[in-house]
């Protein structure tokens, strides 16, 4: 009686549920409710019973991606505290490949606000109920703040819609793929761009050309290179510019991910070497660098 409030919570469900687990010898094995505190405790979470939320909200996301679902989240918890509104974030990282070296947002591991919204996209819902259980959404209103690319619903969203109470849209063209599938409130919620401090660098930095014109695309291979079309662009730049070489005119082609995707690259390079004053930038930027 004398242990903290959430110490105790912690242990009073860690052992009404240890007879379930006590005899399994394989995580696999584990009752789902088991497996649920069991992760709550690996991953140091607290999910607060629905008498104890407090007001405000709460984020769940790849707050330490260096990645645009990162930067997703990122933006949508500044614009939320430039609006005087009380929110936290909650690092769910599950399955992420990017670069986690983000720290400029402070976390939390104490789900106990009244809304959560959640900066994933859809197939990552189930993830998060099998991850941290359904005590994490019961209580709580509860916000997809979703991406998708196409005018067709994906299936993995039609599954995921009955996580949420709402969706958030980050474009009119998100927002109507999602209404026209879905009978949630779906409200057109645009991304808000935040400038940091940071120092401008000269173009050798990058080990670009001095001077002439530069046509740049930034993306990442471990996302689908068809969706990214890098090649596509590739043909563009040649097509409009057959004599780039003496119209000084560069395609900077920046990416990430090719050690997901090391067979990518190789079809990148091929395609390359057909075309002049072509640059590729295989490497990881710091936020400084990317502005």
């Amino acid at each position: 009686r004398h242990l903290p409030y959430r110490i105790q919570l912690i242990l009073k469900r860690w052992l009404k549920y240890y007879r379930n687990f006590r005899y399994q010898k394989k995580y696999s094995n584990l009752p789902a409710e088991s497996t649920t505190i069991f992760n709550q405790l690996k991953y140091n979470i607290l999910v607060q019973p629905k008498e104890h939320l407090e007001n405000g909200l709460l984020l769940i996301g790849y707050i330490k991606a260096e990645n645009g679902m990162g930067e997703h989240v990122r933006s949508a918890y500044q614009a939320i505290c430039s609006a005087g509104i009380s929110a936290e974030v909650m690092d769910f990282n599950s399955q992420v490949t990017a670069r986690q070296n983000d720290t400029s947002i402070k976390t939390t591991t104490v789900a106990n606000r009244e809304i959560n919204l959640f900066c994933v996209n859809a197939p990552q819902m189930p993830i998060i109920e099998a991850t941290l259980g359904r005590d994490f959404f019961d209580g709580r209103y509860n916000i997809g703040y979703w991406t998708w690319e196409l005018s067709k619903c994906p299936v993995t969203a039609q599954q995921s819609f009955k996580y949420p109470d709402e969706l958030w849209a980050p474009s009119e063209f998100i927002r109507a793929t999602f209404a026209s599938a879905t009978d949630l409130p779906v409200i057109h919620m645009p991304l808000a761009v935040f400038k940091p401090p940071f120092k401008l660098k000269p173009r050798g930095y990058f080990g670009l050309p001095p001077t002439g014109f530069i046509f740049l695309a930034a993306f990442d291979l471990s996302s689908y290179i068809e969706r990214k079309n890098p090649f596509g662009m590739i043909e563009a730049f040649r097509r409009a510019f057959p004599n780039a070489d003496q119209d000084q005119v560069w395609l900077v082609l920046k990416f990430i991910g090719h050690e997901q995707q090391p067979g990518e690259i190789d079809r990148l390079r091929q395609a390359a070497r057909q075309i002049k004053n072509l640059i590729l930038i295989d490497t990881w930027f710091s936020s400084d660098e990317t502005w």
